[in-house]
C-alpha cells in the first residue's frame, strides 16, 4: 500500500486522534487524502484549481502543498 492509499478505518483512527491532538497534522503525509471537516476519505482534485483538493461528502476545500524535505 503507497502513502497516498487510506483505509476508511485508518481514516477514522487519524481523524480522531488529530482531532484531539492538532500536533503534528502537517507531518503525517496520509492526513493529504483525508478530510479535515468531516473525516472521510473521498477527496479528489478540484479540477479547475491545480494543488486543491475537495471533499466529495461536506464539500470543504483546501489545498495539498508538496513537501519541501
Amino acid at each position: 500500500m503507497d502513502e497516498e492509499t487510506i483505509t476508511r478505518e485508518e481514516a477514522k483512527k487519524l481523524f480522531a486522534h488529530h482531532r484531539r491532538e492538532r500536533v503534528g497534522i502537517r507531518l503525517n503525509p496520509r492526513m493529504a487524502s483525508l478530510c479535515l471537516i468531516c473525516g472521510s476519505i473521498h477527496v479528489v482534485p478540484k479540477g479547475d484549481e491545480a494543488g486543491m483538493l475537495v471533499c466529495q461528502n461536506c464539500g470543504f476545500a483546501f489545498y495539498r502543498y508538496p513537501c519541501a524535505a
